[in-house]
């Protein structure tokens, strides 16, 4: 009896949880939160990249179907978008549009000798306002970093273009 007494009268004195508790419990809590996000942030961004990537390389291999297929002709053609005649054929899904919802510009040259060719695909818009691309000096803006990273994973298969976010590519 006198045991039950005892342990009473501690549970008693104990009213919740301090300022102090309360204060510590929240800060792990943000700590884990920001962390997510930003494990979110950078899955979110390896994802888009890799999709521009994966749809740059798609437009480039149909580009080379459809020159085979004897389309030259019409990718030459003055003012006309590489991808827009390679969707108008049938070679690539109509809409095709970057992670950030901006559909692709492409542009095909048919060098002198007609082995020779090129075409300039633009990503045109990058996902961030903090960036477009222009900025050389600083990489680190959010649409200048994911054309650097774009351009990265194309290193060996495409050359950045002067201007923007635009890969040539060679073949």
């Amino acid at each position: 009896m006198v045991q039950r007494m005892r342990a009473t009268k501690v549970y008693k004195k104990m009213k919740g949880l301090t300022l102090l508790e309360t204060m510590f419990a929240m800060s792990i809590g943000m700590m884990i939160l920001i962390g997510v996000m930003l494990f979110y942030g950078t899955v979110k961004q390896n994802t888009n990249i890799n999709k521009a990537v994966r749809d740059l390389n798609a437009i480039v291999a149909q580009t080379q179907t459809y020159m085979v297929a004897g389309g030259v002709s019409d990718l030459s053609a003055a003012g006309a978008d590489t991808v827009n005649v390679l969707q108008t054929n049938g070679y690539l899904p109509n809409p095709i549009s970057d992670p950030w919802g901006q559909q692709y510009k492409g542009t095909f040259t048919l060098g002198s000798n007609t082995t020779a060719t090129s075409t300039t695909i633009t990503v045109v818009s990058l996902g961030s306002p903090t960036g477009d691309g222009s900025d050389p000096d600083n990489p680190d803006k959010g649409a200048d970093k994911n054309c650097l990273a774009i351009g990265q994973a194309l290193s060996g298969v495409a050359t950045a273009g002067a201007t923007g976010c635009s890969f040539v590519f060679t073949f």
